[in-house]
């Protein structure tokens, strides 16, 4: 195992114990047997990693670590993450880990401290730097992968990437600010709270800056696999999409027919406040940035009245309901074609066509249908405006 780092005349090496990575002293070792102690007792070990000690693993790199291996890479990210070093390279690649909390890490200055190559330390910045100046060089398209479990912090690392590009050239148009502008629409209508994140995105994104002469000149977002279940079901801890609750927040809410939380099924009202988000402001934010991106008024409203029509859609239990005469006012449809959208289907057999009655459970699913389907096409009509 060519062990070098020694304590106390043993070898120090990791040993998997309880779960976890611990760091014991090895005693002996026999035909791939061996003797190590944690905590002063002796215990047998199958397999054992060489350790290193806390200041040769602390690196900004984790190449130039002499004894690589899993733990120490482990030891090596929480060592710098408890330091606020949050970002640590492995060759060409950045690792990245969520602190939950702002470290003042993206302002101007540092942004500047990293254009002018004065801030050497690992930085999402420096991968956006790195792939501006390729592009510059190169005339060649470059690509940034971002990728990790929820609540890792993807949606957050796309916004640093898009904002330092916009910050390197002095010249700012108005599609630099449109790229910014549209975060907060795809957040509102794509993202939600899951058990592990507060800013869940729901759908996958694949964004294209086009660039001339370093100026961002257009954009184009491909969206895909947009979690549409969540809208008639989410789990006990977690939330629908942010903009049910962003418009529940707001005196908006009424110009639509709508009450509290509580009143609606499709709406996990156990949750309804998150400890990060401010629905009221982010609604704010939401409308102003659908201005910003062209959204005419009327676009807005119709917006609107679809999502609010997909809470009341989920509350009809019967043909003759409040909820019935609501729905059809937003949607603007006859009320008779909403009920036999709900509670028929329609056979053709040779050339007679019959009407039949849905089961309740049929209903139901049809009902469900209809809303992840309306929600759907809201959402691709945003993405698709957007890139206009």
């Amino acid at each position: 195992n060519n062990i070098l780092n020694k304590m106390d005349t043993y070898t120090i090496v990791w040993v998997y114990i309880e779960d976890d990575w611990k760091k014991c002293k090895l005693l002996s070792n026999d035909q791939n047997k061996y003797i190590v102690s944690y905590n002063d007792k002796e215990m047998i070990a199958d397999n054992i990693f060489t350790a290193n000690n806390d200041d040769t693993d602390n690196k900004n790199n984790l190449i130039n670590i002499p004894h690589l291996n899993e733990p120490t890479i482990l030891n090596s990210v929480y060592l710098r993450y408890n330091k606020n070093l949050i970002y640590t390279y492995t060759g060409k690649i950045l690792i990245s880990v969520n602190p939950f909390c702002d470290l003042g890490l993206y302002s101007d200055e540092i942004i500047l401290n990293y254009k002018n190559n004065i801030n050497k330390n690992p930085h999402i910045y420096q991968i956006a730097n790195l792939a501006y100046y390729n592009l510059l060089e190169t005339k060649k398209n470059q690509t940034v992968l971002i990728s990790g479990e929820s609540g890792a912090g993807k949606t957050y690392g796309v916004r640093s990437i898009i904002k330092y590009l916009t910050r390197l050239s002095n010249r700012h148009s108005d599609i630099e600010q449109q790229v910014i502008d549209s975060n907060p629409i795809l957040e509102a209508f794509g993202n939600a709270k899951t058990s592990r994140n507060s800013n869940s995105s729901r759908f996958g994104k694949f964004i294209k800056i086009q660039m001339n002469n370093g100026i961002i000149k257009g954009c184009k977002i491909d969206t895909y696999l947009l979690e549409t279940i969540r809208i008639v079901h989410q789990n006990e801890d977690e939330r629908n999409f942010h903009i049910f609750y962003q418009l529940l927040c707001n005196n908006e809410k009424n110009k639509y027919f709508l009450k509290d939380f509580t009143d609606y099924k499709y709406l996990n009202y156990r949750y309804i406040n998150c400890d990060d988000i401010n629905d009221t402001r982010e609604f704010e934010n939401t409308i102003q940035s659908l201005k910003s991106m062209k959204f005419s008024e009327e676009n807005i409203d119709y917006i609107l009245r679809i999502i609010s029509s997909i809470l009341h859609i989920g509350n009809i239990t019967k043909k003759e309901c409040e909820e019935i005469d609501i729905v059809s006012k937003l949607l603007k449809i006859e009320k008779e074609l909403l009920i036999d959208s709900l509670f028929y289907r329609y056979i053709q057999v040779n050339e007679e066509s019959y009407k039949l009655e849905l089961k309740e459970e049929e209903a139901n699913n049809a009902k469900n249908s209809l809303c992840t389907n309306l929600y759907q096409k809201i959402f691709d009509f945003i993405v698709n405006k957007i890139n206009e």
